[in-house]
Formats: C-alpha cells, structure tokens, sequence
C-alpha cells in the first residue's frame, strides 16, 4: 500500500469537489471553447506557455454566470496563484450570496454539529437554502456536497444506535460512483458495533457498487475509475465479514467474481481467498491461488508454509521437487526485478540528520545507496520499517551499502520531536534525515526532486550516483520485502 500525501491530497479532493467534478459543465452552460481549451491544456499536464494561458484566463469574463467564476478560479489554483484565487473566491461569494461556495460554506458549518437531532434540522434547511436543482451542471459529481452530508449523519446515527435513521439517510445517496465510500463507513461502524448482519449488508453492497464501475460498465471518466479503484479493499471487507459470519461459500464466490477486475493484485486480497478455499474444504483451489502468490515475490514464511503443506497433501511431487520449484520461482523473480533496471540522475541534496548533522546525498559517492521516503503518520511507511531492519542486518557489514531514512511532508509543527517519540523503545538503526518544509515555497524539496508522489517510496542508487530502481508502498511480507529489495541493491553494486 502506498499512502498520497496527506494535507495535499485532502485540500485536492475538497476543492475539486467543490469545482472539479463539474469541469466539463462548466463547458456546457458558459458555451465557451475557450474553457474546453483551457481544461484540455490543464489535463494534459505537458509544459505550456504561462503567460499566454494568463491571458486567455483573464479575457474569460466575471458576469452573471458563476460557473465562469469557478472555471478562473481553478486555473489559478491549478497554477499555483493562491493569492489570486482566494481573491476572486471572496470576490465571488459577495456577487452570489447563495451560490456555490456559499452552500459549500454552509455545508461546513453542518459538520460543525454533533448532536443528530440538530444535524437532521439543520440538513432539511440546508436543502431549502440550496435546492439541488439550482446547482446542476449534468455532469457525475453534481450531488457530492449533499452526499457527503448524508454519509455523515447516517454514521453519526448509527454510532448512536438509530439504524433505521442511518439506512434511510445512506440509502438517499446521489452520486453513484461515491456510494462505496459511504458504505464502508457504515460496514465499519456495524462491524465494531458487532451488529453482523447489517454489516455484511452494506459490504456487499460496496462490492456490488464498486464492481459495475471495475467492469466498464459505467464509462471512463475520472468519477468512474475513481469507483472502480475501491473494488480491491471492497472485495477484502466483505470477503472478510461473510468469512466472520461463517459463510465462507459466498464469500468465495464474491472474491471468485471481483479479482479478475482488480487492476492492482493484492496478495492480501489473494490470501484472503486462499484461506478461504482451506475454510471451505477447497484444497486444490487454496493450492492454486498460492501458486500465483508464490511467484509474486510477496510471499510471507507462512505463505510459503501452508503452500508446502498443500503441495505434499496433494501430491505434486516430492520434496526434491518442491525444492526445485522454489529454486526455479527464485530465479525467475531476480531475472524479473533485473529488467527494471533504470539509469537516472539521482537529485543531490544537502538536509540535516537527527542530531543536527548536514548531510548530502554526494557524501555517498562510490556506496550503494537506499533513499527510503516516510513519515510518521504513515502507516504502511512504519509497517515495512520490521524488512528494513532486517536488510540493514544482512548488509551491516558491508561499509559499501548505506541506508537513509528521509522523514518528509510533516504534518506536524515538531516533525523532529514527532521522530523521536515514534523512535522510543524501537530497536531500529536507522540513519533519519529531515525533508522539512521550505518556509517560502511551503514544499518539502527533495521528495518533490525525486518526483515520489505517495509515500513510502525507495530508491536504490549505485555508486555512480544514478537511481537504479524504484519501489514504491509496503505489501506486508517482510521476507519477500527483504529478497526484493537485497536483489535490488546487489545488482545495483555491480
């Protein structure tokens, strides 16, 4: 798993809720190709000229149509003009008092509430205020502000025990592409309440919403791939909870229909089926999802334990075939991580270490370097740090190998103190720099140099200087995090 920057990503999602979602409307209702141009030269993410996309932002006129006012202001921010568009967002509230961003404001002040009696009240005036049909644009996205409401009120009931009001609420959901989030709220909140049958409920609906958006059947627009990319912790959950329920057949069957649609394999998500193929007395076919996890290279000691067992129980040769196949799965996974091999300029840098000590990637010269990139409130970031320990053991003695541990996008004011708490009591031997936060450009400059757009990510550079390979999240598996990442730095050290 890999986890997007935080802060980032979060004001990403609710500006473009607020403005995003609705690009190809804005198009429609303004009738003007200059903003079809505007948004296909923004989506295209190649270089443009600045100032004359400035001055084609600025001949777009401020009128009566507040979409017009919407467009502009998310150029600006797509161009990094903060001050311009928060601006132009005040200068846009005072012409239209009841218009986007004032029901958007006025959604926030809702969320604000927390007893449900209020939050119900305050919901019904709020669709009085901002009819749904004054904001239309035809486009997916249209009913997001309204739907983010419902999915926090029916949580907010059903953590206090009205279920009828929380189905009711969750069951007037709009957007169909956003369904599956505010189910798997919901399917969590009756699970922890152990309230079974409501939670196997609505994750079987996450399942059934996510999978018709996986298949194609819904189109490919942002909304669409945006639905089908929860398919795989969907099918997990509900495969999960029917397993907890006892009904392992139908959970097999759920899994057996969705993972072809996975565009991303996870071997959790694999595991999971395995083990329940083993619950349902399904030998041979627990045998053969483990012979796709195998040669994965993700494998777990245990994977490759109840793999063994399953290989004698069903005789599929001996043990010096066994060991063969292992041999063979071995080599053919080095010779596939050879073939990733790249030749990059790794970006130098000069940061601080834990004790204060400046330090420049330029240092390293002649040594195979590991960049590891992560915070401390990434989960899957500390989840991998167990394999790192181990493959800074295996090559301890080896002075030629190094490894940095490159803290970044803080979300805290004391990132340094946030490290060594994290750090207490932990045996880890790490060597920790800090990519603090630029005051100016309030960027964090070497993680951006290195282009990482999710956390962790890690880079294995030789003694050149030039990145060799790149790995990005944590799948879980130590040993396999450890085989993966040895072969990387030992062909790297060539």
């Amino acid at each position: 798993m890999t986890v997007i920057k935080k802060d980032k990503l979060i004001k990403k999602m609710l500006f473009i809720s607020a403005i995003g979602l609705c690009s190809n409307g804005l198009m429609a209702q303004s009738n003007s190709k200059l903003i079809k141009e505007l948004d296909s030269t923004f989506k295209i993410q190649k270089p443009f000229d600045t100032l004359l996309i400035k001055k084609k932002i600025a001949s777009i006129p401020l009128d009566k149509n507040e979409l017009n006012w919407k467009a502009v202001t998310k150029y600006y921010y797509f161009l990094g003009e903060n001050q311009k568009r928060d601006s132009l967002l005040k200068a846009e509230l005072t012409k239209f008092p009841k218009g986007f961003i004032a029901r958007d404001n006025s959604a926030q002040e809702i969320y604000k509430l927390n007893n449900v009696k209020s939050l119900d009240s305050a919901f019904q005036i709020f669709l009085k205020e901002y009819p749904y049909k004054k904001f239309q644009t035809g486009e997916e996205g249209d009913n997001i502000t309204y739907d983010y409401l419902r999915n926090y009120i029916a949580e907010k009931h059903a953590k206090n025990g009205d279920n009828i009001i929380a189905e009711k609420y969750i069951n007037e959901l709009q957007e169909s592409f956003w369904k599956a989030n505010a189910y798997y709220g919901l399917t969590m909140i009756f699970k922890n309440k152990k309230e079974n049958a409501l939670a196997e409920k609505y994750a079987v609906k996450m399942v059934d919403s996510t999978l018709v958006y996986a298949q194609g059947l819904r189109g490919k627009s942002n909304a669409s791939l945006f639905a089908a990319s929860g398919l795989s912790s969907a099918l997990t959950l509900a495969g999960t909870i029917l397993a907890e329920n006892g009904k392992y057949e139908q959970a097999n069957k759920i899994l057996a229909e969705g993972i072809p649609y996975v565009k991303e394999q996870s071997t959790g998500l694999k595991r999971l089926q395995a083990d329940l193929y083993i619950k349902a007395n399904k030998p041979e076919d627990a045998y053969n999802v483990y012979a796709q996890i195998i040669p994965s290279g993700k494998a777990t000691k245990n994977d490759l334990d109840t793999f063994k067992s399953l290989y004698f129980k069903l005789n599929k040769g001996s043990e010096s075939d066994y060991n063969q196949y292992l041999a063979n799965v071995s080599s053919v996974l080095k010779d596939s991580i050879a073939k990733n091999i790249i030749t990059e300029q790794a970006p130098n840098f000069t940061i601080k270490d834990l004790d204060g000590k400046e330090v420049s990637l330029s240092d390293y010269k002649g040594k195979t370097v590991v960049l590891d990139f992560w915070a401390t409130w990434c989960g899957p970031c500390k989840a991998s740090f167990p394999a790192m320990q181990m493959t800074i053991e295996k090559y301890k003695s080896n002075p030629n190998v190094q490894f940095l541990f490159i803290h970044t996008w803080e979300s805290s004011k004391n990132p340094i103190e946030d490290v060594q708490n994290f750090l207490k009591d932990k045996n880890y031997t790490f060597h920790i720099l800090f990519d603090l936060k630029d005051k100016k450009t309030g960027k964090n400059d070497v993680v951006s140099s290195y282009g990482v757009n999710g956390i962790p990510a890690k880079f294995v550079i030789d003694p050149k200087g030039n990145i060799r390979f790149k790995l990005k999240g944590f799948d879980g598996s130590n040993e396999a995090a450890v085989e993966e990442l040895s072969t990387m730095i030992d062909l790297a050290s060539k």
